[in-house]
Formats: C-alpha cells, structure tokens, sequence
C-alpha cells in the first residue's frame, strides 16, 4: 500500500511539511510506504476545460511542462493521498487550486480515483482552517473516493516555522486522521478477494438550463 503525500505551501519546509511529515510517520509505522511532493512553490496553470483529458487515449491533460502528468499517474497508482497546504483568504493558495483543478478533472477519468482513500492537513494563523478543509474534501466526495475519518477538521495553528508543535490537539487530531487513513487501507486491502465494490455506473449528467 502507497500514500502520496502534497505539500501545496510555497515554503518547503514550513509548517506544513511539518505537519505532514507526522502523518507520514505515522502512516510508516502502520507499514504503509509514502512519498511527499512538493508543488506550492511551482509555476502551474490553471485547468481551460480543452477537454483534451477527455479524448486523448491516455486521458493525461493537454499541458506537459509542468509536471502534473507525472503527478496524475502517480495519484492513479497510489492506494490514497494526502493534501497539505496553508490558508491564505480562507481557503487553499492559488497555486494549488490550479493544481487540483488539472489532477481531480483529468485524473478521475475512467473512475481511477473511485475508493481511493483521502486525507488532509491544513496550516493556518487563526481562523479560516476549516473553509479551506472542506475545500479539499469536495474534490474527494466528488470522484468517490473515502474520506478519513475524524475527530474534527484536521487544521493546525501557527504562523512562524515550528509554532504549530505548541498546538497539542491539532497534532492530535491529523495523527488519528492519519492513523485512520491507515486503517481504512488495511480493511481494504484484507476484503478486496471477499467483499465486491460497489458497481460502477455510468454518469447522468443533464443541464438545468432549459
């Protein structure tokens, strides 16, 4: 079993490179093996709806400089994955979003994300965290895939680097959620000869336009 973890903050190494670094302790202990990718810091254009993921046989986006294709197949071939990002105006940084936007359209494509397992960490100074959150969530509830539990929004507090180490139930909270990622993967992984998934079908889709 395999977690990719995104680092969506332009610091690499800031507060949330630490908070994901626990998760990913955490998911290692449970013996599953992880990756973190850094992407907040690089240059990413934004999804023109060209369709081309769509069409094209491999349904990979039509813009090949910046590395998302490369991430899009590995997302396709991990087991679950795990965003991390600051807040900046109550939800996720731009870059990102434009991220999410190219790797959720073109990287659901033939139901790849289905049941996949996801979780979330979000870094903020005070308030904001739990906008941003649901944020993320959505691009998981809307490509099927299993949302973590728990035990509440999975937002840490800090500004300056390492002051999120004070926030003692905030680590707390994206520990159990990590460990509950875990869970989720081995129950998996143990009832995949025994128990069917639920059956794919294809999408209704209609315009409220008349």
């Amino acid at each position: 079993m395999h977690v990719i973890l995104m680092n969506g903050s332009p610091r690499q190494n800031g507060n949330t490179a630490v908070a994901l670094k626990w998760m990913a302790d955490e998911l290692r202990q449970a013996g599953i093996s992880t990756e973190t990718i850094q992407i907040g810091d690089q240059i990413i254009r934004g999804c023109i709806a060209c369709e081309h993921c769509v069409t094209s046989e491999d349904n990979l986006c039509a813009f090949h400089h910046d590395g998302i294709n490369n991430l899009i197949i590995k997302l396709r071939q991990a087991d679950g994955f795990i965003i991390g990002f600051p807040t900046y105006f109550g939800g996720m940084p731009g870059t990102l979003k434009s991220a999410m936007d190219r790797l959720f359209y073109a990287g659901k494509r033939n139901g790849r994300y289905r049941n996949k397992v996801g979780a979330a960490t979000v870094l903020v100074r005070r308030d904001g965290g739990p906008e941003a959150f649901n944020q993320i969530i959505t691009y998981y509830h809307l490509t099927e895939m299993i949302v973590a539990p728990l035990q509440t929004w999975a937002v840490r507090h800090g500004m300056k680097k390492g002051e999120i180490c004070e926030d003692v139930e905030g680590r707390q909270t994206i520990r159990r959620h990590a460990s509950a990622m875990a869970w989720i993967l081995k129950m998996r992984e143990a009832t995949k000869d025994s128990v069917a998934l639920p059956p794919a079908e294809d999408r209704i889709v209609m315009n409220f336009i008349r």
